[in-house]
This record gives C-alpha cells, sequence and structure tokens, in this order.
C-alpha cells in the first residue's frame, strides 16, 4: 500500500467517488465542499496498487486556549473504502498521519456519529450540546429580519458572542474563513436568518438551529419566533430558563486528540461543525 500525501498525486475524481460513496452527500454540497472549504486543506490518502482505499483531510484552524493561540487541525471526511473496512486501516494510518503532523501542531480534534470508531486514538471528549426549545410563551412578534446575509456582520456577532458569554476557549476563523463555512450550511440546503443583532443556521429537515449568536437575547428571540414552534436549538451554552426548556440532556459533540504534549480536558466552544 501506497500513503498519498498531496492531492495533485491522486485523480481528484478518485477523491470526491470515494467522499460520495461513505456521506451520501448533495451533489451541491460536495460541488461546494470540493471546490472552496478544503482548497487549502492537507490531503493524506492511501492507495492500494490503483485504487484510493483511503482518505482525509487536516484543515488547519486556530484554537484560543486559555488566552493562548495555538494552531490545531480539524481532521475532516474521514473514508475508507467499503471492500477495505473491519481491517484497522483508518486506525492504523491515521495514526500515522497524526503523528507526522505532530511537529506543526499538536491539537486535532474530530467529530463522528461513532465514538467506538475514534477510541483507540485517544481523543477526548472536550465539548458537549443540549437541546432546548424556546417557550411558547415567548414567541414574540418578528420584525427583525434581514433580507441579505451579510457575513461581516455575522463575524462581528460571533466574536462579541464569545467574549459576552465569558467564553475563552474557542475556535476562531477569518472573516475570509467564515464567509467558506457559512456558504458551505448553504450549499447543504440549511437556512442562514440574520438581523443586525442576532443570527442563526436552521435545518428544516431536521427542524433544529444548529448554530447561532447573538448581542441581544431579545432580538435573538425574535429571530427565532420566524420558525415552527417546535424547532429546537443545539446550544454548547446553558440558555436562560425563563425564555428555553430544556429538551435533551448534554451528550459529548466534539472530541479533541490527547497526546503527549497535553493533558487538559478544557471545555472548547466550537462555532463549526466542519
Amino acid at each position: 500500500m501506497e500513503i498519498i500525501k498531496d492531492l495533485k498525486d491522486i485523480e481528484i475524481d478518485k477523491v470526491i467517488n470515494l467522499y460520495k460513496n461513505a456521506f451520501n452527500d448533495s451533489q451541491r454540497y460536495t460541488d461546494a465542499l470540493f471546490s472552496n472549504y478544503i482548497k487549502n486543506a492537507l490531503f493524506f490518502g492511501v492507495k492500494d496498487k490503483n485504487n484510493l482505499i483511503m482518505m482525509s483531510f487536516f484543515i488547519p484552524k486556530r484554537i484560543y486556549l486559555n488566552n493562548q493561540k495555538k494552531q490545531a487541525y480539524l481532521i475532516f471526511a474521514v473514508a475508507v473504502d467499503k471492500k477495505y473496512q473491519k481491517q484497522g486501516i483508518m486506525t492504523k494510518y491515521l495514526q500515522l498521519f497524526i503523528n507526522e503532523l505532530d511537529i506543526y501542531g499538536n491539537l486535532f480534534f474530530i467529530q463522528s456519529h461513532d465514538w467506538n470508531i475514534y477510541k483507540s486514538l485517544n481523543f477526548i471528549p472536550v465539548t458537549q450540546t443540549s437541546k432546548w426549545i424556546l417557550r411558547k410563551d415567548q414567541f414574540l412578534k418578528a420584525n427583525n429580519k434581514n433580507e441579505k446575509i451579510n457575513f461581516e456582520t455575522i463575524n462581528k456577532i460571533n466574536i462579541n458572542f464569545l467574549k459576552s458569554q465569558n467564553i475563552n476557549n474557542f475556535i476562531y476563523k477569518t472573516e475570509k474563513e467564515n464567509k467558506k463555512y457559512l456558504k458551505l450550511y448553504l450549499a447543504d440546503e440549511f437556512e442562514i436568518l440574520m438581523s443586525n443583532k442576532s443570527y442563526l443556521i436552521y435545518s428544516p429537515s431536521q427542524k433544529e438551529i444548529v448554530k447561532y449568536a447573538y448581542l441581544d437575547l431579545k432580538d435573538f428571540i425574535k429571530l427565532v419566533s420566524y420558525l415552527p414552534y417546535e424547532t429546537t436549538i443545539n446550544s454548547y451554552i446553558d440558555l436562560d430558563k425563563k425564555f428555553f426548556v430544556l429538551k435533551k440532556g448534554k451528550e459529548v459533540y466534539t472530541k479533541m486528540y490527547l497526546n503527549k504534549k497535553n493533558s487538559f480536558n478544557e471545555n472548547i466552544y466550537f462555532l463549526d461543525t466542519w
């Protein structure tokens, strides 16, 4: 088997096909992903003869951890060809890739619906989320929605929201990165609602707010009031119970890789899921 360390060394169609077979995302989302979001990510793959059997992307991120800026990587789109699964290939090679990048940055985080896949790599949970719903008596007359999405305003709302919540450990994105990230949501058929003081990303299929930030709580409640009452809010922070009802207990949402250079288990606030 041969390790591929540069996307240029493999036919892009083979990478896209492996991605499609593993994740079954829409064509619109896949196109946006490969043409924009992961354009500057590090690629690691494994080839058996002329077949691409494993792929992974390492997306550079900036984490503010205990008031210090650190280099980190989001491990993204890890996939193994179905014919080669359950042979330990993913565990073996992903560990090799992490070890190689360790000299550049020793923080790695990953998201997975199946924790058992990655537990052998010593990932530890660092964030939790809960599902909330806006109380029925808190639905307000909605008159604050902007017709157009202003990515610069959203970026400012994000930064000031973190400060107002006294959140010290978080992923920070530049305005350019944030624009790519939000456009990826739009390509995945999510909706973005915003005012000058708050915004939210809504999944019509799940009837769920997956991301949000606000400078004024009443303004945010008005924005939520555009959505169906049964809409839930996926939140890292505990929302004010005068306005919101907890629908579900906490669950692990994001994991961070723990290696020899780190021995922390701090909560880290992720404003993105990719």
